[in-house]
């Protein structure tokens, strides 16, 4: 499998390392039906709710200042692996992640998952990507980014949104490798579940 062009892969270990990763880390969040906040109990989506993601248009693009890389199409399928409540967020690992056809020496080696925290006021919430790790290669150099990261606001709607913009820190390389590259999309549609909020619980 080429992983520069299609990476579609089951992420058990992920989801064990999702088990422990914030845990304790307390923020009123749910997934909800409704733009409603409080999020009623009958609205609430359910922990294992599946959420399923396309970029509409544009293009994912990676970059350090010494290597770029870009994939036109990004489509990723996850389950929440929380609920969410008043003393925990929404986290979720990602089942499956396809991008292609990508240009550069990008690999991802980890698709990792994320946490959702309710925004104060909307209904909306700030996507953070976990457990991610990507390796852009070129002119003998190699590095590799990832971890924990604000990736962007995920706008609540019929269907909700998002748009990566995002500072990714370096996991691995070497010293001509920056300590950070930028991550950036198009827009991303959540298609599952539809409608999608993020509420107060």
């Amino acid at each position: 499998m080429n992983q520069k062009k299609l990476l579609v892969l089951a992420v058990v270990a992920a989801f064990a390392a999702m088990a422990f990763a914030g845990a304790g880390a307390a923020s009123a969040t749910v997934l909800c039906k409704a733009a409603e906040s409080p999020c009623a109990g009958a609205n609430a989506y359910p922990k294992g709710t599946t959420l399923h993601a396309v970029m509409t248009e544009g293009a994912l693009t990676m970059k350090n200042g010494l290597i770029a890389g870009e994939c036109l199409s990004y489509t990723f399928t996850s389950k929440t692996s929380t609920a969410g409540s008043a003393t925990e967020t929404v986290e979720g690992f990602n089942e499956t992640l396809e991008a292609a056809p990508c240009t550069g020496n990008l690999f991802f080696l980890k698709v990792g998952g994320y946490s959702i925290h309710h925004l104060t006021g909307s209904s909306n919430g700030q996507f953070t990507i976990t457990n991610f790790e990507i390796l852009l290669k070129g002119s003998g150099v190699e590095c590799k980014y990832g971890g924990t990261f604000e990736a962007g606001t995920l706008v609540g709607g019929s269907p909700a949104t998002l748009k990566i913009k995002a500072t990714v820190p370096k996991t691995g390389g070497g010293v001509l490798c920056s300590a950070t590259m930028t991550m950036e999309s198009g827009p991303i549609e959540f298609t599952t579940p539809k409608p999608l909020y993020v509420a107060a619980s």
